[in-house]
């Protein structure tokens, strides 16, 4: 797209837009990013002419930080202050991030009684998981961190699903269909200090997942009722399957806490945890 026409990247209400069928080569992170970042542009001009009020906000008490995850089909934001959450949207996005996340970022902000402007950091899940979700959701909180001068933590999918069992007494191995009947999993070891990487995300086929795994462990994070059933057939404990839809609420906590240890970003390089190229056509459980 010429340099000359920003626009035709925002509908009505400034929100950034997918360009047209058949204009999928300009279709990059990095134009989605300049896309965001223009949408800023615009809100800043709307914010001038309704109140004399600063981008930043007046105050601490309105400082605010966004959580972003659009990994797999169910997407969400959250809206925290100083890692307390204190809203949280999700929903099923299926292909459609594009077009939903920053109308969600925007409702959820009105109800929080904030706005673009109070935002003081961006947390993003990097992934694994869905290419395009992930696309859309790490290049968003890339322009958002970049065009707001904000800063920028990424948390990837497989932590944040193990996060909520750091008490558990053994490893943990979050995990989540891949498609060509594989999983992706990770091990993370409990510590006083939180959890460490014991063997990083990775896909294989289940049994080769079960026969690298030894016990104690505690299999957690988006597994579905074929999945719950062939890892209890085999005798292997499961978590209960509450935390898959409450991710944003992990990252806002788990985000909050890398930003007060200085485990930021760069909005330039920070990419998508991808464990595999993406493929076209349908792909197998």
């Amino acid at each position: 797209m010429p340099a000359h026409q920003p626009r035709k990247w925002f509908r009505s209400g400034g929100h950034p837009q997918t360009p047209a069928r058949g204009a999928g080569p300009l279709w990059t992170p990095r134009i989605w990013a300049s896309a965001v970042i223009e949408s800023l542009r615009l809100d800043r001009r709307g914010l001038a002419s309704h109140d004399d009020r600063s981008l930043r906000g007046s105050g601490p008490e309105e400082h605010l930080e966004l959580s972003i995850d659009t990994a797999g089909d169910l997407s969400g934001v959250a809206i925290s202050r100083e890692g307390h959450l204190l809203a949280e949207l999700s929903w099923r996005a299926r292909q459609d991030h594009a077009r939903e996340l920053m109308p969600a970022v925007d409702e959820l902000l009105r109800r929080a009684g904030g706005s673009k402007g109070d935002l003081t950091a961006v947390f993003v899940n990097i992934g694994p998981g869905s290419y395009v979700g992930l696309r859309v959701g790490v290049a968003t909180a890339k322009g958002l961190a970049f065009g707001l001068g904000i800063a920028l933590v990424g948390a990837n999918r497989l932590e944040l699903e193990a996060h909520p069992y750091a008490s558990f007494p053994g490893r943990l191995v979050p995990l989540h269909r891949a498609g060509r009947s594989e999983v992706a999993w990770a091990v993370y070891l409990p510590t006083r200090d939180g959890l460490v990487e014991a063997v990083a995300p990775r896909m294989s086929a289940l049994d080769a997942t079960l026969d690298a795994v030894a016990e104690p462990a505690l299999f957690c994070g988006d597994v579905d009722g074929p999945l719950r059933d062939r890892l209890e057939a085999v005798g292997r404990a499961v978590a209960p399957h509450l935390n898959a839809g409450r991710r944003p609420a992990t990252l806002a906590e788990l985000g909050w806490r890398r930003l007060q240890e200085g485990r930021t970003h760069d909005p330039e390089t920070l990419a998508p945890l991808y464990l595999r190229e993406p493929a076209i056509g349908p792909q197998t459980a």
